[in-house]
């Protein structure tokens, strides 16, 4: 290799380096991540360049730290097996919804409406009961944990396809990491 050969790799290989040290840009909005052009009444996502499927999952709630150590490092595991299961035409998501809920929100979904009879100053208790533990506990944001797979399929039939196989393996590894399984949504 001649020396002006050898010079002209290392400057190729130093704006590589270069190139590589860049920061990426990052999105700053839900739809710079989420990009799709339109949805299927199954609930399949379609993206803008038609080449790659996304659909979405809700899992049901479980609490890892309310599990024994032994119980968290199977948890582990089993959602390493999980994330190892898919090709590699297929990306996985996990998407993680913190919302807030006010005091209001909180009373009206535990309080017992008061029914003009004899039992109301139960029921007035107990309401009173429920605003102290509100006030004491952090219940004031709710969680909501979504799996959201994408494939890179040629066509939105091949995609569906795809998705039928899918939706069953998904449920059965998720059952085995958590116990419950997921709820596929759709786009009703």
């Amino acid at each position: 290799m001649s020396v002006f050969k050898k010079q002209q790799n290392t400057i190729k290989e130093k704006k590589q380096k270069k190139n590589s040290d860049k920061p990426k840009k990052m999105a700053r909005t839900v739809q710079e991540v989420l990009d799709f052009s339109g949805i299927t009444v199954d609930g399949i996502m379609i993206s803008p360049s038609k080449k790659h499927y996304s659909k979405l999952y809700k899992l049901v709630d479980s609490n890892f730290i309310t599990e024994p150590e032994d119980g968290q490092i199977t948890i582990i595991e089993n959602y390493a097996k999980f994330v190892s299961k898919f090709p590699d035409y297929v990306d996985i998501s996990i998407i993680i919804l913190n919302k807030r809920k006010t005091e209001k929100n909180l009373t009206d979904a535990y309080h017992v409406k008061l029914q003009g009879d004899d039992y109301d100053h139960y029921r007035a208790d107990y309401n009173k009961i429920i605003d102290v533990k509100i006030k004491e506990g952090r219940n004031d944001i709710s969680k909501e944990k979504y799996i959201m797979l994408t494939v890179k399929k040629g066509s939105l039939s091949e995609a569906e396809l795809e998705f039928t196989a899918i939706d069953v393996s998904l449920n059965v590894a998720i059952k085995a990491i958590i116990k419950v399984g997921v709820k596929q949504l759709d786009a009703l």
